[in-house]
């Protein structure tokens, strides 16, 4: 009762002040937008002030946060140097990327030489494709089996499964230069069981490798090489360009 009494008397000094700020306002030149707000009922108000609270400003779906702030690939795993990367900024043949930007949730392997630009076509239909940042990765191909090595280790704060299911079933994955990594036994049987997931989830997946399929069977193995048949293979004929600079 007496918590009653103490809430009862707070709003009534609350509503007292309130209305001696209303006075003061009305005393101004000019009805402005502060004496309109300062009208509403106190109620109104504290709803008002409590919509644009940190607290609640915090809480925002993380998605309209990011899209507000930074760049979208930034969130990625994009590192610095690609986070830039568009179609328009990408020069030289425009009848690739009219393709590539017509896609859509088809997974794509991105074979070509050296210099030739799959990183920043890659990164490209990151952004085409408009997914929540909290919904797509870049990650290279050796850096992702150094990710899950990581899980053997004495402090590791994921399980081995645990890392291969989230890279699984995120909603867009990039693989960047597959081939690049060291071939084992465990690092083909790893990838290969990421990819097949995926592909079966019908996750969209976009690979990038100097390899061909023929290479690729030949070094990563026939299961391999079939499972990346299965998504849209774009061989890219582009000189280096890094070599024009």
């Amino acid at each position: 009762m007496a918590m009653e009494n103490n809430q009862e008397v707070d709003l009534q000094e609350a509503n007292r002040r309130l209305l001696a700020r209303r006075e003061e306002l009305k005393a101004t030149e000019g009805p402005t937008q502060s004496m309109r707000n300062i009208d509403d009922p106190l109620e109104k108000i504290i709803e008002r002030v409590r919509a644009t609270s940190p607290a609640n400003l915090l809480s925002e779906p993380e998605e309209k946060i990011e899209r507000k702030s930074t760049p979208y690939p930034k969130y990625c795993g994009v590192s610095k140097k690609y986070q830039d990367c568009t179609f328009d900024a990408y020069k030289g043949n425009d009848n690739l990327v009219k393709a590539l930007r017509g896609i859509g949730e088809e997974s794509v392997v991105l074979s070509g030489k050296t210099g030739c630009g799959k990183t920043h076509l890659a990164v490209a239909m990151m952004r085409e494709y408009k997914v929540s940042s909290i919904g797509a990765l870049f990650i290279t191909a050796p850096e992702l089996l150094l990710k899950i090595r990581t899980a053997f280790s004495a402090n590791a704060t994921e399980t081995e499964d645990e890392i291969i299911r989230h890279y699984a079933d995120i909603e867009m994955l990039v693989i960047d230069d597959l081939g690049a990594e060291k071939t084992t036994e465990y690092s083909i049987t790893t990838l290969y069981l990421i990819i097949d997931r995926r592909n079966r989830e019908l996750k969209k997946t976009i690979i990038t490798t100097n390899l061909t399929l023929q290479e690729i069977e030949e070094t990563l193995g026939a299961r391999m090489a079939s499972r990346l048949s299965d998504m849209k293979v774009i061989k890219i004929n582009m000189p280096d360009h890094r070599k024009n600079r």
